[in-house]
């Protein structure tokens, strides 16, 4: 086999790390280091539309990289991994958003429909203008006219405004 033949399928695929971020362009591009003292500068990293991620780069955020037609200088990141020592574990069936700096911090769906959500801090929902309220969930203290309390079960009435 040709040297040129075995360079192109040979740099098609590799395994590296992220070793930095840039956000400040239309495409996120990540600084490779895909071992062997061989750094590739800056590549851009495509994701899934509606999804967006930025683990913490170092030795444990792992990238696939891919170059069309083996060409090293076209190079693509197409997927990141977090610190794999942080990662959610879910059941056959289920899937899961989390942080991968936070994996307590998740958004779960099972096969049965279920939705659960886990976090340590508070729950949110913003509007277009980013203004948000804190959800009030059973356990939480809140403060109703001047007076404290603990919230001890759902409710399906509301009174508006």
């Amino acid at each position: 086999m040709s040297r040129v033949i075995f360079d192109a399928i040979y740099n098609s695929i590799i395994r590296g790390v992220v070793s930095k971020w840039d956000s400040t362009r239309k495409i996120q591009s990540v600084v490779a280091d895909m071992g062997d003292n061989y750094n590739q500068g800056e590549v851009e990293h495509f994701q899934a539309a509606g999804f967006a991620s930025k683990p913490a780069p170092g030795d444990k955020t792992e990238a696939i990289y891919v170059a069309p037609s083996g060409d090293a200088s076209k190079r693509l990141c197409i997927m990141v991994a977090g610190d794999r020592d942080k990662h959610l574990q879910v059941e056959e069936g289920e899937v899961a958003i989390y942080a991968p700096d936070n994996p307590q911090a998740y958004i779960k769906i099972s096969g049965d429909g279920s939705i659960v959500i886990n976090t340590n801090g508070q729950v949110k929902i913003e509007d277009s203008s980013g203004q948000s309220q804190p959800v009030a969930r059973v356990g939480d203290s809140v403060v109703v006219d001047g007076k404290s309390g603990v919230i001890t079960s759902g409710s399906s009435k509301f009174q508006s405004s």
